[in-house]
């Protein structure tokens, strides 16, 4: 989808695999959930690999859904101007490491 053109319907693919990754991670979740309500101990190792493959999941439908990755999504096109004003008779003193 590209994030372009928001009128732009999902194809059969993305329906699919949207459908089949909320599944996964629905009964992931779910998984995680009863073992918690009930008490039972999850090793360190599974916890991590669930919350992986929960994590995964979640930047792989926000990638089909958009277009772009987590991290793109992030990034701004726009650059941020940065105005530093320093008044001219009160100088800002550096310090180099070798003044202290």
């Amino acid at each position: 989808m590209n994030g372009n053109n928001s009128n732009q319907k999902p194809s059969t693919v993305q329906i699919i695999a949207v459908v089949s990754a909320g599944i996964i991670s629905a009964m992931l979740a779910w998984a995680l959930m009863w073992c918690a309500m009930w008490k039972i101990y999850i090793d360190v190792p599974l916890l991590m690999a669930l919350s992986n493959i929960l994590s995964g999941i979640g930047g792989a439908i926000t990638t089909i859904l958009v277009g772009r990755s987590i991290s793109q999504l992030n990034q701004s096109d726009d650059p941020i101007t940065t105005e530093i004003k320093q008044p001219p008779g009160k100088p800002v003193p550096v310090i180099t490491e070798g003044q202290q």
